[in-house]
């Protein structure tokens, strides 16, 4: 794929560099950082047409002008190294699939018959659609016969989904089957990464305690133009999922959310103490605002410390919106959400202006049809910061 940018291009959104020599310096423009966050929604079985729109979704970034990017949801180590080319930024920060307390990792585990057969004949009638859009069918379609399988029997089908049929989970999955080749999703991987224009000076994460699918906190320090530090936060916490069976240690997904958030807030305040940060990513928590419902709202309130220009902003949209056709065929206006977000913290001197990006529609080719959708099931958040 063709990077798109360039360092002078780079350069310019990221420095801001001053016009005239050094005596004029104080009266030239100030340094700008153009900042984003996306939700590329590559999540194989989950959300439809995952493999067909990895290119165009590349394509896309590419023809952005970012200095930091914070991308979730590129699950699989093909789609991270196409994304991540494609915008051009060098310097990068994510976790491999084995980080953190793998504890549970391996574990073999099956469904009984009894868990198999309701869920299988259910899948089988109500699902005749390509391996990349099973897992989101089966909870459309078959909600009670997922509900009603065990914690374990539902870990192995957790470990296999991804882009593979109904035979190939039968098969690892049923009375006598080799079982999941882990207990998370995409084989634990945390799908999550930041890029950045500017040397990461240090990185570091924190990982969440989570169920399904592994949750973390990156961190990162850049130095800005202004010699100052810049810390930076990069994450993607649990969603409230209502039709997918709760079997962590916290007392639903909405709890889960919110411990992940205290985790989050402790860890920001030890890595930054109060110097400047920028928080980025799906936090799969938001305000209620015009049009816009509110998701989470008591753990989005845990945030109330934060600044977050773009919810302030009177042309704010939704970023999970019910007009996306990947989101669901049911949704009405009223499921609309903000919750991908960028967020400022010990920086008042900031002006910023945020955008919703990357929310236009595609046409890509599925099993000889031309289809047109979304780049993603999320649009993404962008701010420029001067400063």
């Amino acid at each position: 794929m063709l990077r798109l940018r360039t360092w002078g291009a780079i350069a310019l959104i990221l420095l801001g560099a001053a016009c005239g020599d050094d005596s004029d310096a104080d009266d030239g423009p100030a340094p700008t950082l153009v900042v984003a966050t996306y939700n590329a929604g590559l999540a194989r079985s989950f959300v439809d047409y995952a493999v067909e729109r990895t290119e165009p979704v590349a394509e896309a970034l590419g023809a952005e002008t970012l200095a930091v990017l914070c991308l979730q949801e590129a699950w699989q180590e093909e789609d991270w190294e196409d994304l991540a080319a494609a915008t051009g930024l060098t310097h990068s920060h994510r976790l491999d699939p084995d980080t953190g307390d793998e504890a549970d990792a391996g574990a073999v585990m099956t469904c009984t018959q009894e868990e198999v057969d309701p869920l299988e004949a259910c899948v089988r009638a109500q699902c005749d659609v390509p391996p990349g859009e099973l897992t989101s069918c089966a909870l459309g379609m078959c909600g009670d016969e997922v509900g009603a399988v065990s914690t374990e029997c539902l870990s192995c089908i957790t470990g296999v989904i991804g882009d593979v049929d109904i035979d190939a989970v039968v098969a690892a999955c049923g009375p006598g089957g080799t079982g999941g080749a882990s207990t998370w999703v995409f084989g634990g991987s945390f799908g999550t990464g930041l890029l950045s224009a500017l040397p990461l000076l240090d990185t570091d994460a924190l990982v969440l305690d989570s169920t399904t699918t592994r949750r973390a906190v990156l961190h990162a320090t850049v130095e800005a133009e202004d010699g100052e530090p810049l810390h930076l936060f990069c994450t993607h916490l649990s969603a409230d999922l209502e039709s997918v069976p709760y079997t962590g240690e916290a007392d639903s997904w909405a709890e889960e959310n919110r411990a992940q958030i205290e985790a989050m807030l402790g860890y920001i305040e030890e890595r930054a103490g109060d110097e400047r940060f920028l928080l980025l990513g799906d936090l799969n928590t938001g305000p209620p605002l015009e049009g816009i419902v509110a998701e989470l709202a008591d753990n989005y309130a845990l945030l109330a410390d934060l600044e977050n220009p773009y919810a302030a902003q009177d042309d704010v949209q939704c970023s999970f919106c019910a007009d996306n056709s990947l989101v669901s065929d049911g949704a009405d206006e009223s499921d609309s959400v903000l919750i991908d977000h960028g967020m400022l913290g010990s920086w008042p001197e900031a002006s910023v202006q945020g955008e919703r990006f990357l929310d236009g529609t595609i046409t890509i080719e599925v099993e000889g049809q031309d289809i047109e959708t979304a780049l993603s099931d999320h649009y993404g958040v962008k701010l420029t910061i001067e400063y």
